[in-house]
């Protein structure tokens, strides 16, 4: 059984060279990068150099497309019976393949998902996610899914803690969108409609580490609610396909939606690239808020009972529930001015 590494870099300098290293101790079969139109020279140096020392690295070097596209390359040239994604950033850790062919070995399926930890290094916080050990073959994907593929955080949203058969993905023309954001999540729900088995693995292996500086919160993306609904009607579409009538999955696509429209007005609108002036952002506000879409998600945490988390959770909500446009801008000047002094406070423990 071989295994294919898919790595997409640009402008990584700083963590390929010990990633690459840390990955060829692993076995891989092969390790396919894909360079996305680096712009600082030294990525693509990295990556040629370490090509030619080892035949089971091949370098794809393309114009950059974003996340998508490269990992679309990637499958492309991939020849393993498996493959699997990882980012540099991260950690794949050192018995990883190791577990996973032993696992495939026992029970090839369609995709395996591994646990994972979340790291935070500037809050010194690790986090463990982790799965129950099982098997899921046929109509159990569909009946089971609430219960143990849709509830772990984040399960749906990466690539990396998944092991794809090749096959599978390319009799389903199963491939990644090119949004500027949030790829994953349309894509697995999609190789979910069509698997015939999954497995899940409470083994973890890989680390996964959040940073605070140079993340999508940090760009101005300009169709970033486009991309939030498009994610919303993906879950609304499996959800009527599989006839899923479970409310903690209504739950929670709402409650993940309306978060998500909190992300997409408050990271655009006021970052210092949107073209809007004031007046222009709160009429953009009021029509989101008014719009069907999120007055249907907020109308079915309201009659289901939601219980907000924390008190900026229900500020916002509230804002939405009411369609009320000041209150969702005091709502989030409150908010910059908790994480304001959040800020103070962790510096001076520091």
């Amino acid at each position: 059984m071989r295994f294919s590494l898919i790595i997409c870099v640009y402008n990584v300098a700083r963590f390929i060279e010990k990633s690459l290293t840390d990955v060829l101790r692993q076995g891989f079969h092969e390790i396919i990068i894909v360079d996305d139109g680096s712009t600082d020279a030294i990525t693509p140096a990295i990556c040629d150099r370490f090509a030619a020392s080892d035949s089971r690295i091949n370098v794809i070097h393309k114009p950059n497309g974003g996340l998508g596209s490269a990992r679309n390359a990637g499958i492309d040239a991939a020849t393993g019976d498996y493959i699997t994604f990882y980012d540099v950033d991260d950690i794949l850790h050192d018995d990883a393949l190791n577990s996973i062919s032993r696992l495939l070995e026992e029970k090839p399926v369609d995709i395996l998902m591994f646990g994972y930890n979340e790291i935070n290094p500037a809050l010194n916080v690790s986090t463990p996610f982790s799965f129950s050990d099982m098997t899921l073959t046929g109509d159990d994907i569909r009946e089971n899914f609430v219960e143990h593929l849709s509830g772990t955080r984040f399960n749906n949203g990466f690539a990396w803690n998944k092991v794809y058969r090749l096959s599978f993905l390319n009799d389903h023309g199963l491939r990644f969108g090119n949004q500027a954001i949030q790829q994953d999540m349309p894509f697995n729900l999609r190789a979910y409609r069509h698997a015939q088995s999954i497995s899940l693995c409470s083994n973890i292996l890989y680390d996964y580490y959040v940073y605070n500086t140079g993340n999508n919160r940090s760009r101005f993306i300009a169709d970033r609610l486009a991309i939030y609904r498009s994610i919303y009607k993906e879950f609304r579409d499996l959800m009527n396909e599989w006839n899923i009538t479970d409310r903690r999955m209504e739950t929670y696509i709402c409650r993940k939606f309306l978060n998500d429209v909190i992300s997409a007005l408050t990271y655009n609108l006021f970052h210092k690239d949107c073209p809007m002036n004031y007046d222009e952002k709160r009429k953009y506000i009021s029509e989101v808020l008014c719009s069907e879409d999120v007055k249907q998600a907020a109308d079915s945490l309201s009659s289901y009972g939601y219980k907000y988390t924390d008190s900026q959770e229900r500020r916002y909500f509230q804002a939405i529930a009411k369609c009320d446009t000041g209150a969702f801008l005091r709502a989030y000047r409150l908010n910059e001015i908790r994480n304001y002094f959040s800020r103070i406070y962790h510096f001076i423990l520091r």
